[in-house]
């Protein structure tokens, strides 16, 4: 409700200022939530809302991840019937942004990488270190980037199971580590973590 009518305000808005040769065309809005927002609803706010679907649509899902912190939220107990915002974040990411890549050891970020690749395998990662290095990142490479799948939508009754996504070893069994693997985090994810349409 309170998303919708802000965007129709500014889209009015715009439209007006348009009309009176007062503006320029709407380039785009920019939905920032901070914290751990789930994603979800508010990509499915946008298709439920005749105004929203004929006026905008969402360009990308751009998803920061704490290379040091990430597998702690993903991985904490939660109580019954509770969405894991960090699962569903990542699985809805068009772009995922691994941040504060500097803080984290080799092993670490390693296993944060399998872990982000057990809940949704195929999304772009790039490693960053925003605190340090704020203009490392292109705008470009953030916005315009026509990323985002519809098929991430699924139909009530068909939702993805994100409970069991991204599910980490912190170590790997003896044979592993024997074989030489790396030896740290599967980062083995539940095979229908990968999306449906």
């Amino acid at each position: 409700g309170d998303l919708i009518d802000a965007i129709k305000g500014i889209v009015k808005s715009a439209q007006e200022r348009l009309k009176e040769g007062e503006g320029k065309s709407l380039d785009g809005i920019l939905i920032e939530t901070t914290g751990m927002a789930d994603p979800g609803p508010i990509c499915k706010t946008f298709y439920g809302d005749d105004f929203a679907m004929s006026h905008c649509k969402i360009d990308g899902v751009i998803t920061v991840v704490d290379a040091v912190h990430f597998i702690e939220q993903l991985t904490r107990e939660r109580s019954e019937g509770t969405v894991n915002e960090s699962a569903q974040q990542v699985a809805y990411a068009d772009k995922v942004l691994l941040n504060k890549v500097d803080a984290a050891s080799p092993e670490k970020l390693q296993d944060t990488l399998d872990a982000i690749r057990g809940v949704n395998y195929l999304v772009p990662i790039t490693q960053c270190s925003l605190g340090k290095k704020p203009d490392a990142i292109p705008i470009g490479d953030l916005l315009g980037i026509d990323a985002f799948d519809l098929g991430k939508l699924a139909e009530e009754g068909d939702a993805l199971d994100l409970s069991v996504c991204g599910e980490v070893r912190e170590t790997a069994p003896q044979e592993e580590q024997a074989a030489g693997g790396h030896g740290h985090g599967g980062g083995h994810g539940h095979e229908d973590c990968g999306g449906k349409g």
